[in-house]
């Protein structure tokens, strides 16, 4: 079982005794977070898998923690986030349980779910508006606006009527005229005000009264009760959680032992023969176009992680040309079964494209790679490519951000095989990459397609495209032909299929290692 007696306050003794100590921070802090998550949970399987996430996210972005906010505030936007999630999450929808305080929180399940967070944060939790604004990354009108929407819903709910009768303007006093924080010089117009209105004495009245019952949220919600065996469920997954994590380790460092036994001979074998590059690739990367290019020398491994929000992303390499930078890439969801894709379009952006790549090409297309071995392995990992612009020198170093992925969905009979509404985060990388050369070849080859002439002027040959360069002459001819669809370009007595993503320029795709002209 995971156990250890820990000094809340201390946080360097947390992240000296890692998950035991947030666990036990977690049972000292049962009673407020436990009642936090009630307010957006209705059952005890839901409570267990929102303390089991929330632990084990506190656990990984531990070191990301900084010191400018309190430990309890920091761990209160996790918690907040992971509720939001499971609330969210149609799979884990159980029926509800009743407690002591039901009717409290179902007069709170009336509320937007902005104003319910605004008032249990403020008269459940019992932290201040600027703290829940900052938990909640929003201005500090914006709290104060919530949180008098919230009781205004709260003061319907609660059978005092559904609308306001006073007057509009003097809405927005209500609250810091009741916590005593209005201004001298405000507060005396106010009084002034409410003296000769009688319908804003009676909205201020109701409005009080429901107040009143919010400050005591706190005890109310201190009636209800929390399992006995509630945080040793938790204790006890999250054992099992890191007894699988062990044996995956010790499987690992088997297998490396292994590898690293045959490291040693291919190693010995490079000095004589120079194959190791080609069976070490062969060998370790999954991805059969990257092992390509990395065969060939083309590019290089670079391994580049970035998580946000349970997504990780990791840059497997870059290989660029003339014609464009390609990116190989993987994505993990790292909580649920779910496949992502990058959408140059779409959350994907260079930091110093305007410094280092050309303006006057732009990023290719490529569609989801639906069929692949690789991609229909994990139903969490998704390895794919993403087309930006070529450079303009020979070495530099892409300032990637990535900001939003698309969901991949497999029966869709949408081309793109993926919707806009996936996962938001922030991912960064900074991607060293250096040029390849293409080769040009001119052709100067003219023949006739229906009656017009066509000219074939260029092939070039880079790493990641083979490009034609053809002119159509629509002058001589009451006919017109807007663009030619090539079937296929033959090389060496292979076939090798054109690119339906070309657009008006011609791509037929080669696979350089196996081409020779």
């Amino acid at each position: 079982m995971i156990s250890a007696k820990i000094d809340s306050n201390s946080i360097t003794t947390i992240k000296e005794k890692g998950l035991e100590s947030i666990v036990d921070w977690f049972d000292q802090h049962i009673q407020s977070f436990y009642t936090l998550g009630w307010s957006y949970l209705k059952n005890q399987q839901q409570m267990e898998e929102l303390f089991y996430r929330s632990i084990i996210k506190v656990h990984k972005e531990l070191p990301r923690f900084k010191k400018e906010t309190s430990f309890e505030m920091w761990v209160t936007s996790i918690f907040i986030h992971t509720c939001r999630e499971l609330s969210a999450d149609r799979s884990l929808q159980a029926s509800e349980e009743s407690e002591p305080s039901q009717d409290l929180f179902n007069a709170l399940n009336q509320l937007k779910e902005y104003e319910k967070e605004a008032v249990v944060l403020i008269y459940g939790k019992g932290i201040s508006q600027e703290e829940a604004a900052h938990l909640l990354q929003v201005s500090a009108e914006k709290m104060k606006e919530d949180l008098f929407t919230g009781i205004r819903s709260l003061r319907k709910v609660m059978g005092y009527g559904s609308s306001f009768n006073g007057c509009k303007e003097y809405y927005k006093n209500y609250i810091d005229y009741l916590e005593r924080t209005l201004d001298r010089s405000k507060k005396i117009d106010f009084e002034i005000h409410i003296y000769h209105c009688q319908d804003c004495q009676e909205d201020l009245a109701a409005f009080q009264d429901v107040m009143l019952k919010m400050k005591h949220l706190t005890e109310r919600m201190a009636d209800l009760h929390v399992p006995t065996n509630f945080m040793e469920n938790v204790r006890v997954r999250l054992a099992e959680k890191e007894k699988h994590r062990q044996l995956k380790n010790k499987k690992r460092k088997r297998l490396g032992v292994i590898f690293a036994s045959i490291l040693a001979l291919l190693m010995s074998i490079e000095a004589f023969t120079g194959s190791f590059t080609n069976l070490y690739y062969t060998w370790t990367e999954e991805n059969q176009e990257l092992r390509a290019f990395l065969q060939q020398d083309l590019g290089e491994r670079l391994n580049l992680e970035s998580e946000s929000d349970g997504v990780k992303i990791k840059i497997k390499s870059a290989i660029a040309d003339d014609v464009q930078t390609l990116v190989f890439y993987e994505i993990e969801d790292t909580e649920k079964d779910n496949q992502y894709v990058m959408n140059y379009e779409d959350g994907v952006s260079v930091e110093n494209e305007y410094e280092i790549m050309s303006r006057e090409a732009n990023p290719r297309y490529y569609p989801p790679d639906h069929k692949s071995d690789v991609n229909n392995k994990e139903k969490n990992i998704y390895q794919g490519k993403i087309s930006l612009r070529p450079l303009t020198t020979e070495n530099g170093t892409i300032k990637l951000k990535i900001t939003k992925l698309q969901k991949l969905i497999r029966d869709s009979s949408d081309q793109n095989g993926f919707t806009a509404n996936g996962k938001t985060g922030e991912w960064s990388f900074k991607i060293p990459v250096t040029k390849q050369p293409s080769v040009e070849y001119a052709l100067n080859e003219n023949t006739v397609v229906e009656g017009i002439p066509v000219r074939f002027e260029k092939l070039i040959i880079a790493p990641t495209e083979t490009i034609l360069q053809f002119g159509i002459n629509n002058e001589v001819s009451e006919k017109r032909i807007e663009v030619l669809n090539f079937d296929n370009l033959e090389v060496n007595n292979k076939k090798l299929k054109a690119d339906m993503y070309s657009g008006f320029t011609s791509r037929l795709k080669l696979d350089y290692f196996s081409i020779t002209l």
